[in-house]
């Protein structure tokens, strides 16, 4: 699976892994109004 779904008006891809749906963290960053720094600054703290 891989799509564009809409939400709030933004394009948000999702895509399935193994099994899991997971969401383009770049797309879900916009839709929050985040940076890119903000949204590469919060993906380094999980890993």
């Amino acid at each position: 699976m891989n799509n564009l779904m809409i939400f709030e008006g933004h394009d948000v891809e999702v895509f399935e892994l193994n099994g899991r749906v997971l969401f383009n963290s770049k797309h879900v960053g916009k839709c929050l109004d985040l940076s890119e720094s903000a949204v590469r600054n919060y993906l380094a703290q999980m890993n």
